[in-house]
Formats: structure tokens, C-alpha cells, sequence
């Protein structure tokens, strides 16, 4: 199902984005975003944004914490073999 990532600035209150259609699960980004009452977040950006672990080789990743939300629900990924 579709996820939404909000971040700031954000012009919608939680209730605005809690009422979009068609978006099932809420991605929050690095940022103070509005609370999503009765429903939360599923996927959480951690900071830094641009985290240089010893074992990237140089390379920035950007960090995401995955969990159920309020609802209980969680991203479904996947990706090719």
C-alpha cells in the first residue's frame, strides 16, 4: 500500500494527512512533523541524514527505523533476487 513521507515544512496538520485518500502507512522524516493521532508513523528517518559508517567506503546512508504504527500495521517490502 501506498506510504506518504512527511517531513518540514509541512503545510498539513496531522488530521489533513491522516484524511488523504489512498495512503495507508506514513513515513516520518528527520523533522518535528505533526503527530498522526490514533495512527502514528511506520517508518522513522533517523538523523544524521548523511551518516558515514566505516563500513560505506565513503559513502552517505540515510537511516530509517522500520515498526508497526499505531494500528498495528507495517510496511510490506520487498525487492528482485
Amino acid at each position: 500500500p501506498p506510504i506518504l513521507y512527511v517531513a518540514s515544512p509541512q503545510p498539513l496538520s496531522g488530521a489533513q494527512l491522516a484524511a488523504r485518500p489512498n495512503i495507508h502507512l506514513y513515513h516520518s522524516g528527520a523533522s518535528d512533523n505533526p503527530d498522526l493521532v490514533g495512527i502514528g508513523y511506520s517508518i522513522f528517518q533517523l538523523l544524521p541524514t548523511n551518516f558515514k559508517p566505516a563500513w560505506g567506503q565513503g559513502a552517505t546512508v540515510d537511516l530509517d527505523i522500520i515498526s508497526r504504527d499505531r494500528r498495528g500495521r507495517i510496511p510490506m517490502l520487498w525487492f528482485p533476487s
